[in-house]
């Protein structure tokens, strides 16, 4: 069968090209099982597949949950038969869910400072570096890219696009520069492993094929 990149699967479901029929139940899935589907992905595991269905105009057809609103409806959309679940959690993590109006609004984030301490070692290790954080403690704790590299926790909603104002690299690498403070040896440590972060952890969600 065909596959299809994530993140090109991402962006038509942020266009809403890919959809759900409406007779399809809501987005049940808790924190807890988006990270573990997040893990499977870094691992860079199959999470099965997707299908898929040409919209015939018989169905009516909403975004998934999270997605904005459109300016108006698309008429080339595909539906989504199997595969809710696991692709709301990527859009949740990869494209963040923060309305007032989402069911466990929140961002997902790795633990950046436990990976520079510990390099993971084991799937499990993986799963433990990934971090929900709800909405109400994002806007008071996590509001800026500043906050959010004190705190050492990179957000997974960079990965596949630029959003407030940075990339994945342009964190990374403003990470590297203030934790060194300026110390030539520890930015050249810093910098190697946050060449391996971009090796193991990014490259897995950027090629990752569904």
């Amino acid at each position: 069968m065909a596959s299809e990149s994530l993140k090109s699967l991402m962006n038509r479901a942020h266009d809403a090209q890919i959809v759900l029929p409406d007779f399809q139940r809501d987005f049940v899935w808790k924190p807890s099982d988006v990270v573990k589907l997040i893990a499977s992905l870094l691992n860079r595991y199959p999470i099965g597949g997707l299908l898929l269905m040409e919209n015939s105009g018989v169905y009516g057809y909403r975004p998934l949950d999270g997605v904005p609103p459109q300016k108006e409806e698309r008429g080339d959309v595909v539906l989504i038969l199997d595969g809710q679940q696991r692709l709301t959690s990527c859009y949740r993590a990869f494209y963040g869910a923060l309305g007032n109006d989402i069911k466990y609004a929140g961002r997902y984030y790795l633990n950046y400072k436990e990976y520079l301490a510990k390099t993971p070692e084991s799937s499990s290790d993986v799963q433990d570096l990934i971090v929900f954080v709800p909405a109400k403690k994002v806007a008071k704790l996590l509001d800026t890219t500043n906050k959010e590299q004190a705190a050492g926790l990179f957000p997974l909603d960079i990965v596949l696009r630029p959003v407030r104002g940075t990339d994945y690299s342009k964190w990374l690498s403003d990470f590297t520069f203030s934790e060194s403070g300026g110390d030539k040896d520890k930015y050249a440590y810093l910098s190697q492993k946050q060449a391996d972060f971009i090796r193991s952890f990014i490259e897995s969600i950027t090629g990752y094929q569904v």
